[in-house]
Formats: C-alpha cells, structure tokens, sequence
C-alpha cells in the first residue's frame, strides 16, 4: 500500500511527529552555519539582515523537506530575534521560532558566542554554544519543554527538564551555563 504523506501541494508530517523543515532547521541547518563560522555567524546574526539571512535559510530548509516529501512551507513569520549581553565579552543571540507544536521542535534557538582576551597578535579566541528549548510530552516532563545543548562534534545534549517555556526563563538558563564555562 502506498503513503499518503508527502503527497500534495505541500506535503504533511505524521500527526505527533516532528515537522521535518522545523526540526532541520533548528537541530541541523542552524547548528551547521553556528559551528562551520562561530564568528562570521555571529557577525550575520547580529547585523540588521540578520532575520533576512535566517529566514532564507527558512526557505532552503524548506526545499529540502519538499523534495524530501516531509512537511514543509511552514510560515517564518511568527519567528523574532532577541540579543541578550550575558556577560562582559558573552553575548547571546535567541531565536523565538515558529510555533513548536511536536515533541523535539525547538520553541527557542540560542547561540552564545563568549570572546577571551584580546591577543598580541589582536585576534580575541572565543568559545560557542548553540542551545534549545525543546516541546516534549506533558505525560513526562509537566512544563512541557527540555533544555538541550548541540555541540560542534553534533552531538545532543539534554540537561533535562525546564520550569516553563518562556523567553526569560530559556535566556536564565544560558547564563547559568555559560557562567560555569
């Protein structure tokens, strides 16, 4: 018997999973550009293009899941970019996504890029962290959401159960990382 999913004008996802284009987007796509060039990516993220560049690469993940025959054409325009100075030298830049409406869809993206100090030679070494605010089912975790972490080698990292799926809260838990590092 063949599958319905995929087929159509604009595909679909099973009911419950992950929609393909909001997953990739936030665990691969992302991740990829934040680690390939932690500084030129910060430098992108932080300039007033910065959600034109995040939005095409919206779209790229878009064609990906429509060639894929996943969901995707899901709209961008619920996103919103919020920089946050976490401390002297460590700056994090969230990424309110759209809607998360499937357990592992990120309800927030959130790049921390912390500089040392500056060298004789003028360059500044500096470390990155890309972290996520994850829907999870209720029947497990009450809030709803988990506090992950993907690094640059890719791998997942779950730090377990967050109070509530606010900005504030998200943005409180990065600085408590990053302040251990």
């Amino acid at each position: 018997m063949d599958s319905e999913i995929g087929k159509g004008p604009r595909g679909h996802d099973p009911e419950g999973e992950p929609r393909c284009q909001h997953y990739t987007y936030a665990h691969q796509a992302l991740p990829g550009y934040a680690f390939e060039s932690p500084q030129r990516f910060f430098g992108v993220v932080s300039s007033e293009r910065a959600m034109e560049f995040l939005e095409r690469v919206w779209e790229d993940v878009s064609e990906y899941a429509r060639q894929s025959g996943r969901g995707y054409n899901h709209s961008f325009a619920d996103a919103r970019l919020h920089r946050v100075l976490l401390a002297e030298r460590s700056y994090l830049t969230v990424l309110e996504m759209p809607a998360a409406d499937a357990p592992t869809e990120a309800v927030y993206v959130g790049f921390v890029i912390t500089f040392g100090p500056e060298g004789a030679d003028g360059g500044a070494p500096y470390t990155a962290r890309y972290y996520t605010l994850e829907r999870t089912e209720t029947a497990f975790v009450p809030s709803g959401v988990m506090f992950c972490e993907w690094t640059a080698e890719r791998r997942h990292m779950n730090y377990g159960a967050a109070k509530d799926d606010s900005l504030g809260g998200f943005v409180e838990r990065v600085r408590e990382l990053a302040a251990r590092a």
